[in-house]
């Protein structure tokens, strides 16, 4: 298995601006956080640590922007128990920390660039609604059953005690329909569910279900369209994977060894591809334009950072965290 993942902790959902960072700060001892400059600076930071790391030998798990797929927005190193997180993501305030957490600031120079995040964040969310508007008119209904499926599942989440699961997006908006590629490397086998619409969704709930009682850890990637979908469940002690190929993501093509469920078999009902599809892309392409647009003029107020400056802050942390 790689050494190194990479994930999507935070996206632009149908349900608002959503993250998982939360989950991922319990298991963390000591989180930096990265303050001044611009996101595209604390991304190049980030990227120039975790490839110091793995010269050393450490697995660095890597988060990307739900603004910029192409940009890294924090990481963490496991088996060091220790995080580095942009400071200027919407969860890099106190009250998503947990106690236990030691939080130290790291300043880059140059102040920090105005980031009126909360008027982009609402142009960007309207289209992914309207995404989601077109995703439920295809024409399949959730069942009863399948919703309380859902609300059981959430349920469980709230209960006080460790858990074997793990959250991330599908993807984002600024990369479309995409999917976290390394995963596919690490399985030895993958089930794919095929099939009308939105119709695999209670059977990955009860996939979940099933493997957190035999107390698999599971990463469970969500949709971005309909955040309580799931898209992809990754079972790492197992290496098999379980994709939903009816939540509106087009590029889970059959692999050589594949196990394929077909839930459509003698129903018409409106399949993940046509003018439903296309229409989706299109909006969540609108979204992707409007956030690059922000960002490229955000950028233009950085100050430039010498390779000695990230130098320094590289060997501050690696000798705090590394030694």
């Amino acid at each position: 298995m790689k050494k190194n993942r990479h994930y999507f902790a935070s996206a632009f959902t149908a349900r608002g601006y959503l993250s998982f960072w939360t989950d991922h700060f319990q298991e963390l001892k000591r989180l930096y956080l990265l303050q001044g400059n611009t996101p595209g600076k604390h991304s190049l930071v980030l990227r120039s640590l975790g490839l110091a790391l793995a010269d050393r030998g450490y697995s660095v798990n890597y988060y990307h922007r739900a603004e910029d797929h192409l940009m890294v927005e924090g990481l963490t190193v496991p088996s060091l128990g220790f995080g580095v997180l942009s400071g200027n993501h919407p969860y890099a305030v106190k009250k998503f920390f947990p106690a236990h957490l030691e939080t130290v600031v790291v300043e880059l120079p140059g102040s920090a660039v105005p980031n009126s995040v909360s008027t982009i964040y609402e142009r960007v969310i309207k289209f992914v609604k309207s995404a989601r508007d077109i995703y439920y008119s295809g024409g399949w209904i959730r069942s009863a059953a399948a919703g309380q499926c859902a609300v059981n599942f959430w349920i469980e989440e709230f209960r006080e005690k460790p858990s074997c699961l793990r959250h991330y997006f599908a993807g984002s908006v600024s990369g479309g329909l995409n999917l976290p590629g390394d995963f596919i490397d690490c399985c030895k086998k993958r089930y794919l569910i095929k099939g009308p619409l939105g119709s695999g969704v209670s059977v990955m709930h009860d996939i979940l279900v099933e493997a957190l009682s035999r107390r698999y850890t599971v990463e469970a990637y969500h949709s971005i369209i309909e955040p309580t979908d799931l898209v992809v469940l990754f079972i790492p002690e197992i290496r098999v994977a379980v994709i939903n190929g009816t939540c509106c993501y087009n590029d889970l093509s059959l692999l050589s060894g594949d196990t394929v469920w077909d839930l459509g078999k003698g129903v018409l009902a409106p399949n993940c591809s046509g003018t439903s599809y296309e229409e989706i892309k299109l909006k969540l392409a609108a979204a992707g334009k409007e956030l690059d647009k922000y960002y490229k003029e955000l950028e233009k107020g950085e100050v430039y950072l010498t390779a000695e400056d990230i130098n320094a802050i590289i060997s501050r942390i690696i000798r705090e965290t590394a030694s």
